[in-house]
């Protein structure tokens, strides 16, 4: 075992819990939110560095592990009549002290390569790509960054795996409320829109 990535996963959720802890003495609203996301960003960076000790000091097959973490993220790609629908956990704002996309970008390619290993489908020569941000009551205020870093990567992952050229793609951006937030990307030639 590698201890020193051990020691760096306890000082990592020490700083998590003293984030969770100095919530409790802000007075005010704007302060606890900036505080909450900060947290979360923090858990997220968390879950990389155990992700990262669980494969390399655990002896446990990345591929298999990986496509557990996809399941327990909930992501999904399915055959929506010919277009290619993506469900994933909602992208937050990007922090960019931490690298918060990353946790993301595994279980999707591992979504993805599953999607293309059953269903075959020919690459897209021209994409439209919708992104839809789905907000709760409670979580709206949090608006979308359209530069935002985890979108790019997304973007990205789905260019290299399902398109001809990565240049010939378009992208709309929108968000509506819904009853759990997530994240909802479909992919189809562009042709279909028009």
């Amino acid at each position: 075992m590698e201890y020193k990535r051990l020691n760096t996963l306890i000082k990592s959720l020490d700083e998590t819990k003293r984030m969770a802890m100095s919530m409790y003495q802000e007075d005010s609203e704007t302060e606890f939110r900036k505080h909450y996301l900060n947290l979360a960003m923090q858990m997220e960076k968390l879950t990389n560095q155990t992700r990262i000790a669980t494969v390399l000091d655990a002896d446990i097959d990345r591929r298999h592990y990986i496509a557990t973490v996809k399941d327990e993220l909930n992501i999904t790609v399915r055959d929506l009549n010919g277009r290619i629908g993506i469900s994933m956990p909602y992208l937050l704002p990007k922090n960019r002290s931490v690298d918060s996309e990353s946790y993301i970008i595994e279980p999707l390619v591992c979504a993805l390569q599953g999607f293309i290993e059953k269903h075959h489908p020919e690459k897209i020569r021209h994409a439209l790509v919708i992104i839809r941000s789905v907000y709760t009551d409670d979580n709206k205020k949090l608006l979308r960054d359209n530069d935002n870093i985890e979108i790019r990567h997304v973007i990205n992952i789905i260019s290299t795996m399902l398109l001809v050229d990565d240049n010939m793609l378009d992208i709309l951006l929108c968000s509506r409320v819904g009853k759990t937030a997530h994240t909802e990307i479909i992919i189809s030639e562009k042709a279909e829109n028009l």
